[in-house]
């Protein structure tokens, strides 16, 4: 009992100011608001994003087969350079011309897909505003 005692004085002085209803609910209705308008932009950055992936994989994986269509020329063109009788990593010359060529176009297909998204989320950003 006396525990009660000792918890109906700690509240008795307890008097919260009561605001108006009013302000409340407009308060509420802004933050509402708020919250609707950052989940629609959320949706239009992530359609934005989604699409530039879309285009930058399809950028990639274009720009990787027209390389790998022009391998044969480029080591043709390669091969008519003489080249000393050299082994690097037990490979010989024409093997690193070959892996050369194919980090080649993997680097041209890694960056025009890069190039490709950047591009496209930027114009896309800008078509939606």
């Amino acid at each position: 009992m006396k525990e009660n005692d000792e918890i109906k004085e700690l509240f008795a002085g307890f008097n919260p100011p009561v605001g108006d209803s009013r302000n409340f609910m407009n308060r509420l209705s802004r933050n509402l608001d708020t919250i609707d308008l950052i989940k629609k932009h959320n949706i239009a950055v992530r359609r934005v994003n989604r699409m530039a992936a879309v285009i930058a994989v399809i950028a990639g994986f274009a720009a990787g087969v027209a390389a790998t269509m022009l391998l044969p020329v480029l080591k043709a063109a390669v091969g008519t350079v003489e080249a000393p009788g050299i082994s690097f990593f037990l490979m010989s010359v024409p093997d690193l011309v070959q892996t050369g060529l194919w980090l080649l176009v993997g680097v041209v297909s890694v960056l025009v897909t890069l190039c490709a998204y950047d591009v496209s989320a930027g114009l896309l950003k800008v078509r939606q505003k």
